[in-house]
Formats: C-alpha cells, structure tokens, sequence
C-alpha cells in the first residue's frame, strides 16, 4: 500500500502552483508536471468541470472513504 502521508504535501504544492497559474485547466497543469512527452494527451483538454463532476461521482459512489 502506498503511503496516504504524501498525498496532501502534494495536493498543497499542486495547489500553490495552479493558484499562480489560474488560466490554466487542471488537466493542462498535470501533463505540463508530468512531462511524460506525449503530444497532446486527450485528457489535456478536459474542462475543470469535467473533472469535478468525475470526483463528485466517485464521492457519491463511496470512494471517499
């Protein structure tokens, strides 16, 4: 399992980021983290809302603990 303890550093730091950069689309601010080289993944132009609805749903399912 891994360790729950990193997750909110980097939710800070992921957040301290986008606050500095709020034009951006969280999607556009993962991949330009990730460099992964991909070209444009699909994902990198998912609206914000998108993404909030998909979190909601999976609150709504349980997954939140």
């Amino acid at each position: 399992m891994r360790d729950p303890e990193r997750i909110d550093p980097i939710l800070t730091k992921l957040g301290q980021i986008w606050h500095e950069n709020p034009d951006l689309r969280l999607p556009q601010l993962l991949v330009a983290l990730a460099k992964t080289g991909e070209a444009m993944p699909q994902f990198f132009y998912t609206e914000d809302d998108h993404i909030e609805a998909a979190i909601d749903a999976a609150l709504d399912a349980g997954l939140g603990g």
